[in-house]
């Protein structure tokens, strides 16, 4: 991955643009005061870096949600399916476990 972030190519995981943050943070500080250009373009890819996570995990957040009310209401309706969504949903209830453990950023 580069040092600035392109636009155009999302990052497919999270926990890879977590790890690019935490790394390019140490450039960052390895650079503080003694070349304010290469400071600057690192603060403005940590700052793009940032935000994409923040979207990320909303729209992961909100996806979420979704499919676990979708799911449950479907669960009421359909008790021959029950145990599908069940499964299901206890898949997705692992997955938002997992994230937890991703840091939050701090600013």
């Amino acid at each position: 991955m580069g040092v600035v972030l392109n636009a155009r190519e999302p990052l497919v995981k999270t926990s890879e643009l977590v790890n690019w943050i935490t790394h390019m943070k140490v450039k960052k500080m390895s650079f503080k005061r003694k070349n304010l250009f290469i400071e600057a373009v690192l603060s403005s890819a940590l700052t793009r870096a940032e935000y994409e996570l923040r979207v990320k995990q909303k729209q992961r957040r909100l996806k979420w949600q979704f499919l676990k009310s979708t799911l449950e209401s479907r669960e009421g309706h359909l008790a021959k399916d029950a145990w599908s969504h069940h499964e299901e949903i206890h898949s997705l209830d692992r997955f938002m476990s997992q994230l937890k453990d991703v840091k939050p950023i701090e600013r």
